[in-house]
This record gives C-alpha cells, structure tokens and sequence, in this order.
C-alpha cells in the first residue's frame, strides 16, 4: 500500500514537473497526467477494496468457528480452557452412569461437565434437587451441569461456566 502511494506521489510530481516546464503541448501533458493519476488511484481503490473484502472474509470465518463451536460440549470445553480457569486436557467421563448424553473432565483442575436432555428425568431431577447420583452440582447452564471432584468449588470457573452461551 505504502508503494502504491509513493509511486502516485512520484507520478503526480513528475506530471507537475512537465507541466511547469514549458512544453508547448499543455494539453497532452494535462491528459497523460490525468490518466496516470487516475489509473493509480483505480488501482489503490481496488487494493483498498481488496483488502477490506479479504478481512470480511477471515473476520467472517472467526465468527462462523465461533458460533459452530457456541452452544456444544466441546465448544464450552474450549471456553474453559481459553477463558483461563481449567488447564491442561480434557477425559472424556463415564457419562452415561449418570445419565447424562455427554462429558468431560479436566483432571488438573477438578472440573467436570456433563451434558442432559434438558427433557429427560434425571436433568429435572438435578436441577429440583442440586445433585446427581449423590454428587454435588455446583452449577446449571442450561444443558450442562457443573461439579467439581473432591468438593474444591472455584467460584471463577463457576463464573465463566454461567457465561457461556
């Protein structure tokens, strides 16, 4: 962009300087001028252009990954982990005891999440009675149930856990 701009800057130097010269035919000078003026803001216009579309496109693509990943088990994984109050790697869980469709855990931080048929009994059950198969649930966020093992409740992580969309 910045030698787009150089080389209109030169073109409309040169084109000055010729015109101040003395050439007996103005008029040419004029027109030629004119047309390099013109074909070089054509083409910054189109680079500018250009540019914006591509980042459009990326800036539409982030937002499409986002929004895939946005309301699923591993999308609210992800959010944990880049929201900074889980660390290392997921394990799946032995969900299905529990009733639950769907769960992981991060061991270094003694988060679990399991995710219900918001339908089904035991996701009603859950949120009548705060617990699962005897275990504490520490928050709902629609589908998912938060619990922490060993009873070692983090109010951040509970935080962003009810943030998530």
């Amino acid at each position: 962009m910045k030698k787009k701009l150089l080389t209109i800057m030169a073109v409309s130097t040169l084109a000055l300087s010729l015109t101040g010269c003395g050439n007996a035919d103005n008029s040419t000078t004029v027109s030629t001028t004119e047309t390099v003026t013109t074909e070089a803001t054509t083409e910054a216009t189109t680079a500018t252009s250009t540019e914006e579309e591509t980042t459009e496109a990326v800036t539409s693509e982030e937002t499409s990954e986002t929004e895939a990943q946005s309301g699923t088990l591993d999308g609210l994984a992800q959010y944990l982990l880049d929201q900074g109050v889980v660390t290392g790697s997921t394990s799946e869980t032995m969900y299905s005891y529990i009733g639950a469709i769907g769960g992981f855990k991060y061991l270094d931080s003694n988060v679990e999440v399991y995710e219900y048929d918001m339908n089904s009994d035991t996701y009603k059950q859950i949120v009548d009675t705060n617990s699962v198969s005897g275990l504490t649930v520490s928050a709902i966020n629609g589908p998912y149930v938060l619990m922490f093992s060993n009873d070692d409740v983090n109010q951040s992580v509970i935080d962003v856990f009810n943030a998530y969309k």
